[in-house]
């Protein structure tokens, strides 16, 4: 075994899970409050230079106000929301290994093997690891691995171990997951 992580999922957890989310894998939500704060001062000019479409103006800078203040709020509502699901206080647990992550949580255990992630994305406070099937990103903080030392070794082991099975396998992994009869392919052999 490489490394071990074991952590709980609660508030702390989700508050950094959204802010390395934020700097590392968003792509709009960054941009949220400039986009809202342009479109109120586009509303407000639209009321000095356009003053036969007053009442567009108008709407235009409530629409904004009602963005940005939803885009204030967002990282809040995440983890709100976050904590109500079931599995919050949840304690998981990482084992690393050469070829495979098992995890193991309150509700079960699950081996999988490295083929199974497409990438590892590293943040300033842990770093995500994401399927090739679409679906959840698990999220492991670099507090929570064990030996402490271990943790850039770790990410550039998994990152190394994904890039060479992409590259030994080609895109086999992922025309395996296609349903029977399904041969719609894209110029790249998608």
């Amino acid at each position: 075994m490489l490394a071990s992580a074991q952590f709980t999922l609660d508030e702390n957890h989700f508050a950094n899970r959204y802010d390395d989310w934020l700097k590392h894998r968003a792509v709009w939500r960054p941009y949220a409050v400039p986009i809202w704060l342009t479109c109120m001062v586009c509303g407000v000019a639209s009321w000095l230079i356009l003053p036969r479409f007053r009442l567009m103006s108008v709407m235009v800078v409530a629409f904004g106000l009602w963005q940005l203040g939803s885009g204030l709020r967002y990282r809040r509502r995440y983890i709100r929301g976050m904590l109500a699901r079931q599995f919050a206080g949840q304690t998981m647990e990482f084992r690393f290994h050469r070829d495979r992550i098992e995890i193991a949580t309150t509700a079960g255990e699950a081996s999988m093997p490295l083929a199974d992630f497409g990438s590892v994305v590293p943040g300033s406070q842990g770093f995500f690891l994401i399927p090739h099937i679409k679906g959840a990103s698990h999220y492991i903080p670099c507090e929570a691995v064990e030996p402490a030392e271990a943790y850039e070794s770790l990410v550039q082991h998994l990152q190394a171990g994904i890039i060479s099975l992409e590259q030994s396998s080609g895109n086999s992994l992922l025309q395996d997951v296609r349903p029977e009869g399904d041969q719609t392919r894209s110029e790249d052999g998608l």
